[in-house]
C-alpha cells in the first residue's frame, strides 16, 4: 500500500474576519470592536457611538504623569496641554523625516516664557516576523516662528527625542511678542542602532504635550 503526504493547505481552507481597522470608526457600528493595525491596540464603539480603550486611557495617564514629573524636574512652571491633530487619532503610525503638524501650525498667542515639548513614543524593528522593541533616541526636528511687534523670527532647534523632552524652550528674552508658532515637528531614524535582518522599523506616536509658561 502506497502512501502521500498531504500538507496542511491540502486539508484547510481558512476563512478569517478581522476587525475593522481604527482608522474607519466613523464607518463601525455601534458596539462593534476595532484594532489599532500597527498597535494591536483594540478598541469599541459604545452605544452611544463613542469608540474608547482602556490600553488608550492607560497609556494616557501615565504619558501624562511623566509628563507632569519631568517639567517639574527641569523647574518648568506652566498649563500642559495635550496636542491634537484634527484629522488624525493617536496612537499613530507616522513616517521618519515628514512634518508631523499638517495644516495650521501649534500656536501661542501673546507673551510666552518658556515651552516644554514632550513627546510619547515606540520604535520597533520587525525581524522575522518578530517585533522587537528598539532602544534608540531619535532625532527630532523643530521649526519655531516667534511674531515680535509684527517682526519675524526663526528658531530652528535639533535635539534628541529624550533631549527635546527634558529641554525648556527659553523665550524670556523675547519682548513684545505677539505670537509664537512650532511650525514643524520632525522626527528622523537613529542610524546608529541599525540590525541589519530588520524588515522595516516603525515608529507610533502615542502622545504629544506642551507646557506652556505664560
Amino acid at each position: 500500500m502506497s502512501t502521500q503526504n498531504f500538507s496542511m493547505d491540502d486539508l484547510i481552507q481558512r476563512f478569517a474576519i478581522s476587525a475593522l481597522s481604527k482608522e474607519r470608526k466613523d464607518e463601525a457600528v455601534n458596539e462593534e470592536i476595532l484594532v489599532g493595525k500597527y498597535t494591536g491596540e483594540f478598541f469599541i464603539k459604545s452605544k452611544d457611538g463613542v469608540v474608547i480603550s482602556t490600553d488608550i486611557l492607560n497609556r494616557l495617564k501615565a504619558s501624562t504623569d511623566s509628563a507632569i514629573r519631568i517639567a517639574e524636574s527641569v523647574g518648568m512652571v506652566g498649563k500642559l496641554y495635550k496636542l491634537d491633530f484634527d484629522n488624525l487619532a493617536m496612537p499613530l503610525h507616522v513616517d521618519y523625516d515628514i512634518n508631523l503638524i499638517e495644516g495650521e501650525p501649534i500656536r501661542v498667542d501673546g507673551q510666552c516664557k518658556g515651552l516644554l515639548l514632550n513627546i510619547d513614543f515606540d520604535e520597533f524593528d520587525i525581524i522575522n516576523d518578530t517585533i522587537k522593541p528598539v532602544n534608540s533616541d531619535a532625532n527630532v526636528k523643530l521649526n519655531i516662528e516667534l511674531s515680535l511687534n509684527g517682526m519675524v523670527e526663526i528658531i530652528e532647534l535639533e535635539k534628541s527625542i529624550q533631549a527635546i523632552n527634558q529641554s525648556i524652550i527659553d523665550l524670556k528674552d523675547f519682548e513684545n511678542m505677539d505670537y509664537v508658532e512650532i511650525k514643524s515637528i520632525i522626527i528622523n531614524k537613529d542610524e546608529k542602532v541599525f540590525n541589519e535582518n530588520a524588515n522595516n522599523r516603525t515608529l507610533i506616536l502615542h502622545n504629544l504635550f506642551m507646557t506652556v509658561n505664560i
